[in-house]
């Protein structure tokens, strides 16, 4: 990893000082698109690289690995009669010297079949959780850093509980949060650019609490922002392209309060986007594929207004998307893989564009998914792994209608779920981490029913 680091950094070094510092030259955009490029696949093969280290450390103790990842509804906080977590059975009386002992160490518990029934789904790059009607949170899939929160570091490949008593999941790329019924919000997983926002930068593979009185929250990829019971915006974690939106590119270790009167979030790879209390719509961040929406190409470290009467926003991958009162899709930003769905393939859409109407959920990382007024679930964008679920490996620049009856959807980077109305739970994608949740290493080309 060592000298494709070096030459990542050696690279860029040389492609920024032959293409200078003027903003409207193509060359140093290009430049800067492939050094992002390649920290991506540096990040993916970290990843990789951690996941092949643990098998073999497993291997070599004779461990099995194989036992038992724009957007989320709001939560109510509880105040003062707040109920905690359950992560375990409630241990035995202690004497009053032992009350700021640590919980005991608990073991997940497996469950394979039946498939629980999930009322919500979030997934991350490869992982995924899965929330219970009764607030009980299942995670499964890559264990890399701790991201499902299981106590350790090793690969799930069914449902494993966590804890119980949450009323929301996220899933950012390599960590997870979690609002509890009580208001509190809960991070877990990795933690190299206080995405965590404990104050550290210590990987985490127990749930941590780190806020109270929280209603809504969304993970980006390294970055979070979450809403409190008095409409704040709190920002935490990578700041570099001033995601944060706080004036700065200072990464913050601990929530930090930068708007207010705000209704909802979406942290996306690079940037953030927010919905004020009378429907407006915010950007700020990284520009680079105009994700902000703001017809340029210009970074923007503090809040600009982009749309009005907005309802709905949800950020991606250098792409970001928003539906209108009058249920109206609209996307916007990097379009390279079809995901903007307007028919092209267009590397850069710095203004927003009308997509579909009739829409009453939608959101997007490199793959976009939409269910329609009449429950019809659409999917399309980029889809090497499968996870437009139409039975190929070719990406879609227009809509594609893959069930029906859906209530529920969600996808990221590689796989995807959706739930329809009988409260029956499917997936497809990439699987090579257990991130479907079926027990097997198997890719799914289109919707298989979780049993």
């Amino acid at each position: 990893m060592k000298k494709y680091l070096c030459f990542a950094v050696l690279l860029s070094a040389i492609l920024l000082v032959g293409c200078g510092n003027s903003a409207n030259n193509q060359a140093a955009q290009d430049a800067m698109d492939f050094i992002n490029q390649v920290g991506n696949i540096l990040d993916q093969a970290g990843d990789v690289a951690t996941a092949i280290q643990e098998a073999a450390g497993q291997a070599a103790t004779n461990q099995s690995a194989n036992q038992a990842g724009g957007n989320q509804d709001s939560a109510s906080a509880g105040g003062q009669t707040a109920t905690p977590p359950v992560t375990q059975p409630p241990p035995a009386a202690q004497d009053d010297d032992d009350e700021d002992d640590e919980p005991e160490v608990y073991e997940p518990e497996e469950v394979r079949v039946p498939f629980p029934r999930f009322v919500t789904i979030a997934n991350g790059t490869a992982q995924s959780f899965g929330l219970t009607d009764n607030g009980d949170l299942y995670a499964w899939g890559l264990g890399t850093f701790g991201r499902l929160g299981t106590g350790d570091y090793e690969n799930r490949y069914v449902p494993t509980f966590i804890m119980s008593n949450i009323a929301t999941i996220v899933s950012g790329q390599a960590f997870g949060a979690a609002i509890c019924i009580d208001g509190n919000l809960y991070t877990w997983g990795a933690n190299q650019y206080n995405q965590l926002g404990d104050g550290t930068r210590t990987d985490r593979n127990t749930p941590l609490q780190i806020m109270q009185d929280v209603v809504y929250v969304s993970a980006g990829w390294r970055h979070v922002a979450a809403i409190s019971v008095d409409g704040g915006l709190y920002v935490w974690g990578r700041n570099w392209e001033g995601q944060l939106g706080d004036g700065t590119t200072t990464n913050r270790d601990e929530p930090t309060r930068m708007m207010d009167n705000v209704v909802a979030v979406a942290a996306g790879s690079l940037h953030t986007l927010a919905i004020d209390a009378d429907g407006v719509l915010w950007a700020w961040g990284n520009n680079d594929f105009g994700e902000l929406g703001i017809g340029n190409r210009n970074n923007r470290h503090e809040p600009v207004q982009v749309l009005e009467n907005v309802i709905a926003v949800s950020a991606g991958y250098n792409v970001s998307l928003a539906i209108t009162e009058d249920d109206t899709l609209w996307m916007w930003g990097r379009g390279n893989e079809g995901q903007i769905g307007n028919g092209r393939s267009t590397a850069r859409v710095t203004s927003p564009v009308r997509v579909m109407d009739g829409v009453k959920y939608a959101s997007v990382w490199t793959t976009a998914i939409a269910i329609r007024d009449d429950g019809s679930l659409w999917t399309w964008g980029l889809n090497d792994t499968r996870t437009v679920g139409d039975g190929s490996t070719t990406n879609r620049n227009s809509p594609v209608r893959v069930m029906d009856n859906v209530v529920q959807a969600t996808s990221h980077r590689g796989h995807t779920f959706a739930i329809n109305d009988e409260g029956r739970i499917f997936a497809w994608g990439g699987n090579n981490y257990g991130q479907l949740g079926d027990g097997t290493t198997v890719n799914q080309a289109r919707p298989v029913e979780m049993e």
